[in-house]
C-alpha cells in the first residue's frame, strides 16, 4: 500500500500552519523601503538641481557672449535717440520745403487721369499758376476745376479764367489761378 496515492483532502489536524513573521523582520522591510524611497527622492532632487545649474550656466554664457545687460540697455537707448533725431530732421526738412513744392504735390493729386496737362506755367511776381492741357470730355475739365477749389493748397486761390476750345474731338483748356489775398509767400 505504500504506492497508493491519497486523493482525499488532508484532515485539519494534519495541515501545517505558517508561523507569523517576527516584528524585527517587518521593521527591517519597512526601513529598507524607506531608504530606497529616500534615495530615489534625493536622486531626483539632485538631477533637477543639476539641470537648473546647467541652464544657469548656459544663460550666463549667452549673456557673456552678447555683452552685459547694461550694454544692451545702452544700445537700445542709443537707437531710440537716433530714431528721435531722424524724425526731428525729417520734420525740419518738411518745414523748410518751399510752398511751391507743396503746390506741385497737390496738383499731382488733383489732376485726374482723364485730363492731360500739356503745359504748367508758374510766375512768381505776381504769383500765378497757368494750367494748359487737353481732355476728351468737358466734364473732366469741370471736375478738375472743382478739385482745385476743394484742395488744401489752392483753397485760397481764385480761378481767374478758363478757356476751352474744341480741336479734333478734344477739348483744349487753359486755367489761370491766382491767390485771393495778394500772393503766396515763399
Amino acid at each position: 500500500m505504500k504506492n497508493r496515492i491519497n486523493l482525499l483532502a488532508p484532515s485539519v489536524s494534519a495541515q501545517v500552519t505558517a508561523e507569523p513573521e517576527s516584528p524585527s523582520r517587518l521593521l527591517a522591510i519597512i526601513c529598507l523601503l524607506f531608504i530606497i524611497t529616500a534615495i530615489g527622492i534625493y536622486g531626483g532632487l539632485w538631477a533637477s538641481d543639476m539641470t537648473a545649474r546647467s541652464k544657469m550656466n548656459m544663460v550666463e554664457k549667452e549673456l557673456a557672449g552678447q555683452g552685459a545687460i547694461g550694454k544692451q540697455m545702452t544700445s537700445r537707448t542709443a537707437l531710440i535717440t537716433e530714431k528721435n533725431q531722424t524724425v526731428a530732421n525729417i520734420k525740419k526738412l518738411e518745414a523748410a520745403r518751399p510752398k511751391l513744392s507743396n503746390y506741385l504735390d497737390e496738383l499731382r493729386v488733383v489732376v485726374s487721369s482723364a485730363v492731360y496737362l500739356t503745359n504748367l506755367e508758374i510766375r512768381n511776381k505776381p504769383f500765378e499758376v497757368t494750367l494748359r492741357g487737353i481732355s476728351a470730355n468737358p466734364l473732366n475739365v469741370a471736375q478738375l476745376e472743382r478739385n482745385l477749389q476743394e484742395s488744401i493748397s489752392f483753397k485760397e486761390c481764385v480761378i481767374n479764367s478758363t478757356k476751352k476750345k474744341v480741336i479734333e474731338n478734344y477739348y483744349e483748356f487753359s486755367i489761370s489761378i491766382t491767390p485771393e489775398k495778394g500772393g503766396i509767400s515763399q
